[in-house]
């Protein structure tokens, strides 16, 4: 009795358990006691499908806010087979307790494949913050040792790095296809969030009728066909190439925005993007012609800009808050990962270089190599030539950053550059890349204090719409929150 901790700390760890067996059989009924009070009561499900029975068990143990804010995860490769619940990059949690894994229908315990889950949404979710996700996995009995340890909770792989490029593919690309979910306002109020039964979830808001069955009842190959694992590299969709040119004559596709011209835009009048005249807000607008209108525009018409930085638009069934300098960080950030890999982040030349005084340290990372590869600031857009021993000389920087940036943005490079060499990491990894891209458009991003004009929330909004990674600041942070009339009418009580 020594070796166990308080009561309360060994109850909530047999419940988790009883949570973990009751995911994966949704027609047996569990039941927990403490002290003769009932502390669990899972009722078994009496229906007929397999995949209602366990939508049904998972709301009981996730709640129903999981099954609005989840997408499906449905993947098949070789042997391998992934069907899984994962939430939305807007619906996380600060803990880790409710990701649960399934191997062959058995609970295990699994940080290495849970560490993978969250490297695939990558900065979509925030930092030290987890995924919800129930994940059903099957693989060839004779590929996965269960003897590992005796508490059975544990398994090993023959080939576990196939199984986990196998799950971060799939949690990926099915990610890439969601990624433009707006966070629900109900995710935010407690007081609305989680208030309908189950039988009430609409399908749709929830998981496809025909997209998700558990492994531990999964269909035969002849009764359900996956649809083919795509072949593409998972990241190919963050660092693709323009398709196409644009012109300042004509709304830009975003994966063709430079990162210049996303700046222009909201900087120079004369080159803000042109838009079609429902986007024109005036007295004479008709609502109805724009509520029409609003149907192709998820996030609606710009109607306002408050506090300098939140911008409010009508869409055709609610309204939609915007975080302006966030959402415009995560399309600047976007946009140079893009022309970062392409080798073409467009510089601003200096006629008269900046001189930014530095410590000699500094000034000697800054002519750093890497394996023997010349890789300098350079590939960032930065181009130093010593001065003296306490100064460089700023000759031009990223043309989406103003020479009021540079001093600062100086500072910042020596700092994420001094952090990769603390932490042995090389200035190749991507990782390293993402940081420095990203405060890079940090410093380039629509300031809070700026106010827009009805033109450029609109051309935002577009660009939003059009961005898949543009719900989630680089953070990881939601940049647009949703109000449907049903969520206005609670809030009002009307309902």
């Amino acid at each position: 009795m020594r070796f166990l901790r308080s009561d309360s700390y060994e109850n909530a760890l047999v419940l988790a358990q009883i949570e973990r067996i009751a995911l994966a059989n949704p027609y047996v009924q569990f039941e927990c006691f403490d002290d003769q009070k009932r502390k669990l009561f899972l009722p078994a499900s009496n229906q007929a499908l397999a995949l209602n029975a366990s939508k049904e068990r998972i709301a009981q143990v996730m709640g129903n806010l999981f099954l609005e804010n989840a997408f499906p995860v449905i993947a098949q490769q070789q042997r391998m087979r992934l069907q899984a619940l994962c939430s939305f990059p807007a619906h996380h949690s600060n803990r880790s307790a409710k990701q649960f894994f399934f191997i062959n229908g058995r609970p295990v315990q699994d940080r290495t494949l849970a560490s993978v889950v969250r490297v695939a949404y990558g900065d979509s979710v925030p930092a030290r913050r987890f995924p919800l996700f129930v994940a059903f996995l099957e693989v060839p009995r004779r590929e996965v040792d269960v003897n590992v340890h005796p508490s059975k909770t544990e398994v090993r792989f023959r080939d576990p790095q196939t199984l986990r490029a196998f799950l971060m593919t799939s949690v990926k690309t099915a990610l890439a296809k969601n990624a433009r979910h707006k966070k629900n306002i109900a995710a935010v109020l407690g007081d609305i969030a989680d208030t309908q039964p189950l039988s009430s979830v609409p399908p749709s808001s929830a998981v496809p009728s025909s997209s998700f069955v558990p492994s531990s009842r999964a269909p035969s190959p002849q009764q359900a066909s996956l649809p083919p694992l795509p072949a593409a590299n998972p990241s190919a969709h963050d660092l693709s190439p323009p398709s196409e040119k644009t012109t300042s004559d004509s709304v830009p596709s975003l994966p063709a925005l430079s990162a210049r011209a996303e700046r222009r835009s909201f900087d120079q009048p004369d080159l803000r993007q042109q838009h079609d005249d429902s986007l024109e807000t005036s007295p004479e607008t008709n609502l109805e012609t724009n509520l029409e209108t609003l149907r192709d525009l998820p996030l609606g018409m710009a109607k306002a800009c408050l506090h300098k930085n939140y911008i409010v638009a009508q869409t055709h069934d609610g309204i939609t808050i915007v975080d302006a300098h966030a959402a415009h960080e995560r399309l600047l950030f976007e946009a140079l990962k893009r022309e970062h890999a392409e080798g073409r982040i467009p510089v601003q030349k200096f006629l008269i270089p900046e001189i930014i005084p530095l410590s000699s340290s500094d000034i000697e990372l800054l002519q750093i190599q890497v394996d023997g590869l010349p890789r300098k600031a350079e590939s960032f857009g930065f181009f130093f030539e010593s001065f003296d021993d306490a100064h460089v000389s700023l000759r031009g920087m990223p043309a989406v950053l103003k020479s009021s940036h540079a001093a600062r943005m100086t500072a910042d490079l020596c700092a994420l550059l001094c952090e990769s060499e603390r932490d042995a990491e090389s200035l190749l990894s991507q990782a390293v890349v993402d940081k420095i891209l990203s405060r890079i458009a940090c410093h380039a991003a629509v300031r809070s204090q700026k106010i827009l004009e009805t033109e450029e929330m609109n051309a935002l909004l577009r660009n939003i719409e059009r961005e898949p990674k543009a719900a989630q600041c680089n953070h990881g942070r939601p940049t647009t929150v949703a109000f449907s009339l049903k969520d206005l009418e609670k809030l009002f009580e009307r309902s």
